[in-house]
């Protein structure tokens, strides 16, 4: 069956350089924008890692219409949350997408990058021709995706986005719309309003620029009308005896927003779409100041936890039998219901190669019971099941889904009787346990090493 047109959106406060307030704002925009577009679909990576982008275009290789990036760029690459992004690579990726039609670079002096993306056969580039204020990034963005959703032109909006930017701070005359051949761009210099559209001679260039994503409207009467949007103790503990933290919050988005057809039920939960839903919670670890995110740091006697480089750390050297767990509540929420997803790293020691991490789901506070889903850096997986007196193995098992070195995506959904488990956003196995049903979620980590968590979510099932 054919698929809806994907617009991917990727944006990264990048560990190495200033934060950028407005760029979450962005996100945001972009999606209340999008969102009521049910003939296109709008896949948001909000804290964008490069594995996560190269999985993304991977997964979405004849659907991708538009591709927009928010966050710190240069002359050569696009800075990530994990690291940099080199053109030439990104350039021979987007080679292989053969309904692309814009590459919109919102970053600074990206200038230079457009022609490596023009000769890979893009057809359109937007970039920049120096430095760009944060907050007006954020604006000419929404303007110019605003007037595409209205049905205006890919000429259109780019000219209103560029005109919502001269009324605020003018602009030294210049060719605004610059059609290349994709062998030299023309450097200028002192432009005020620095986006530039770049339009490749090879894609007829009038058809180009009366592009329209209203044109998709009429097609989607022959594509299945499926509007997904993707866009986070006591000292001495061991396998048997765990201590906590809680953490208490509020929802930060409207449930509502995430939707999931009826029919992943009916597929019984294995084609659940991580990729596509919009989490109504998400701990990025990205704010400006530590303490507004939902995981704390501190230290222990055993355990060390940190946040630094847009990550949740947490450490422990001294105890291989050593557990420690944080489960989050959430107002007047059954977080059991909620599908959750983590990202985690593990580093281990020498001495104890298979140290684990993971989820926690079904924690009874007072009980202290929970199902853990961990992985560690062997491909092994397990789901423990940790009751009133021990810890019980639900299933253990092997995949070569699991990257012993990097980042893994880990996502559990409790539906009833049934466990669904995914890596990396592919179901691995289907668990039948009935005797923990409700309660809340979180991380946990086990034995000696450090222990990354990035991109903590909540989903609606």
């Amino acid at each position: 069956m054919p698929q809806l047109p994907v617009i991917l959106t990727a944006f990264a406060n990048s560990y190495d350089q200033a934060y950028l307030t407005h760029l979450e704002q962005e996100h945001d925009r972009l999606l209340n924008i999008l969102a009521p577009l049910s003939y296109l679909r709008h896949i948001a990576l909000p804290s964008a890692k490069t594995g996560q982008l190269v999985s993304t275009l991977t997964q979405y290789q004849q659907e991708l219409l538009i591709l927009h990036f928010g966050g710190h760029a240069d002359g050569s690459q696009l800075h990530f949350k994990d690291a940099g992004g080199q053109v030439a690579g990104l350039a021979e990726n987007l080679s292989l997408h053969p309904q692309l039609k814009l590459v919109f670079l919102n970053g600074c002096n990206t200038q230079a990058q457009a022609v490596q993306y023009l000769e890979a056969g893009v057809p359109a580039v937007i970039a920049t021709t120096c430095s760009v204020a944060d907050g007006q990034a954020m604006q000419f963005a929404e303007v110019f995706y605003t007037a595409l959703a209205k049905g205006h032109t890919l000429e259109e909006a780019f000219v209103r986005a560029k005109g919502a930017m001269k009324l605020e701070v003018g602009a030294i005359p210049g060719d605004e719309i610059v059609l290349t051949r994709g062998v030299r761009l023309r450097q200028e210099e002192n432009i005020e309003v620095p986006w530039r559209l770049y339009i490749s001679e090879a894609e007829f260039p009038e058809r180009l620029l009366n592009f329209r994503l209203t044109d998709y409207y009429d097609e989607k009467q022959n594509i299945e009308s499926n509007r997904n949007i993707s866009i986070q103790g006591n000292n001495n503990m061991t396998l048997s005896d765990i201590s906590n933290s809680t953490i208490n919050i509020g929802l930060l988005n409207d449930p509502s927003i995430a939707r999931s057809p009826e029919e992943y039920r009916d597929h019984g939960l294995k084609d659940y779409p991580w990729l596509d839903q919009h989490p109504y919670f998400i701990e990025t670890f990205d704010a400006t100041i530590v303490e507004n995110c939902v995981l704390k740091s501190y230290k222990e006697d055993i355990w060390e936890a940190t946040i630094e480089t847009g990550v949740y750390k947490m450490s422990n050297q001294i105890d291989p039998v050593a557990v420690k767990y944080h489960y989050i509540q959430i107002d007047e929420l059954e977080m059991s219901e909620h599908p959750i997803s983590v990202e985690v790293k593990i580093e281990a020691q020498e001495r104890y190669p298979k140290p684990s991490a993971g989820i926690i789901s079904c924690f009874d506070s007072v009980t202290k019971q929970y199902y853990a889903f961990i992985i560690n850096n062997t491909q092994e997986y397990h789901l423990w099941k940790k009751d009133v007196k021990s810890y019980l193995s639900v299933f253990s098992g092997r995949n070569n889904l699991i990257n012993p070195i990097g980042y893994n995506k880990l996502g559990f959904i409790k539906e009833k009787n049934n466990i669904y488990l995914f890596i990396n956003d592919k179901y691995v196995k289907k668990i039948q346990d009935s005797s923990l049903q409700v309660g809340d979620s979180g991380i946990i980590a086990v034995s000696m090493g450090n222990f990354f968590f990035d991109n903590l979510a909540l989903y609606n099932k």
